[in-house]
């Protein structure tokens, strides 16, 4: 007996017809009540598989001698779940998804708006061509460390799949700038992009960069100035990691990032080069930073610091590289902007040219959290320095010089600030 069959005459049986029980399927709110309906008869299953709007298929194990999930194994999953509108495919290092595990997306893949290939490292050009004839309606696709994809299928899929708005690309490390020219040549709803550890992206390619692009994931990129400037071209940007990992690299120039007025979360971790002039302009152009990552920033100074306190007033964590005790002076410097700020505001005669005004009604209110990395600092000038602070609430990840000075309940080390206790150790 056929699937439609069955249902019917569960149907007939029971005095209700097949689309009431599909809508009472629908009504039901909770996991466990669908999973209930389910369980109730062969006939309940149908409607629920045919219901589901989301699939995950994992592979068995990490073996690699283990057989690939072969097409057939698909295509019967995917004949169940007819509504399908998000498909997940394989897992980190997953061998066992080939190419033609892909090929029932052809019969079945016409309404998925989401299709997951994370670590499917041995999916090619030849299988996103399937996917692009399969999948028209594709609004987020990932593909990370598909090792094999390169620029050729990307741009068939960026042809056929113009309404994509996130693609994740992290690892797939045989592509090129070519592939941020065909995305963004093609997709102009683009909201997402991530393109983590992709060597041979330098950015140039961002040129008329979609206003749409809200986030860019370029994390051990090896950007260039024009490739900086041009990412930033778009102007809707409010999360944006260009940072790297310690590495001897060429200076890049950073500036251009304080045109992105709109941006709430920026990272340049890693780019040692960075130094008052880039933190002076960043700050004074992205007023409305709310976390900024400058981990390995060695050469930041105080004018630098004063104009995070003083321009970065929505700023709530700042991740910082604590190397030596000197560089405890970070806290210091951007404490007493802060206060100069707090001061002003409250001033009713303060009209200097150029200063920011403020109401003493709109002083920060938020906590704001200093993530101090590496060695050298000694608690108790750790300690009295965070309280002094008073807006500061939280440091971790500190180690004593030498390694593992454990700093224990830093809030009993003098910690008592401006607004109350503050200053937890992790």
């Amino acid at each position: 007996m056929d699937r439609d069959s069955s249902i019917r005459r569960c149907s007939r049986n029971l005095e209700i017809d097949l689309d009431s029980w599909s809508y009472i399927y629908q009504k039901l709110d909770s996991r466990d009540d669908r999973t209930s309906f389910g369980l109730t008869c062969v006939s309940f299953r149908h409607i629920q598989n045919s219901s589901c709007k989301s699939l995950t298929v994992r592979c068995p194990d990490a073996n690699i001698f283990a057989s690939p999930i072969d097409s057939l194994t698909i295509e019967k999953l995917l004949s169940r779940h007819t509504q399908l509108e998000s498909f997940t495919l394989g897992c980190s290092g997953c061998r066992h998804i080939s190419n033609s595990s892909l090929t029932p997306l052809l019969n079945y893949g016409s309404t998925l708006h989401s299709l997951n290939l994370d670590g499917c490292r041995s999916i090619t050009d030849t299988g996103l061509k399937l996917v692009a004839s399969a999948c028209p309606l594709l609004c987020f696709i990932s593909l990370m460390f598909a090792v094999d994809v390169t620029d050729i299928g990307l741009e068939i899929l960026s042809k056929s799949c113009k309404s994509l708005k996130e693609v994740n690309l992290t690892g797939c490390d045989s592509i090129t700038d070519d592939v941020i020219f065909f995305i963004n040549q093609n997709c102009r709803q683009l909201i997402a992009l991530r393109i983590n550890s992709c060597v041979d992206i330098h950015g140039v390619c961002f040129r008329e960069c979609s206003s749409t692009l809200a986030r860019l994931d370029a994390y051990c990129c090896d950007l260039d100035s024009m490739g900086v400037s041009r990412i930033v071209s778009g102007g809707g940007l409010d999360y944006l990691n260009v940072g790297t990992i310690p590495k001897p690299c060429l200076p890049i120039d950073l500036e251009p990032i304080g045109l992105c007025s709109k941006l709430r979360y920026l990272s340049i971790a890693g780019r040692y080069f960075v130094d008052d002039d880039v933190i002076v302009k960043i700050s004074r152009g992205c007023p409305l930073l709310q976390e900024w990552e400058l981990t390995n920033c060695y050469r930041i100074g105080i004018s630098g610091w004063e104009s995070v306190g003083l321009y970065c007033q929505n700023l709530e964590i700042l991740h910082v590289f604590c190397q030596v005790e000197e560089h405890l002076k970070t806290i210091y410097w951007i404490e007493d902007s802060y206060n100069s700020w707090i001061n002003e505001s409250n001033n009713p005669h303060t009209t200097s040219a150029g200063s920011m005004k403020h109401s003493a009604n709109t002083s920060p209110s938020h906590m704001f959290i200093i993530y101090l990395e590496g060695g050298g600092a000694k608690k108790g000038i750790l300690g009295r320095v965070v309280g002094k602070f008073g807006i500061v609430g939280i440091v971790v990840g500190i180690d004593g010089n030498g390694g593992n000075e454990t700093l224990g309940m830093l809030g009993i080390v003098g910690i008592v600030g401006i607004v109350g206790i503050v200053g937890i150790c992790g």
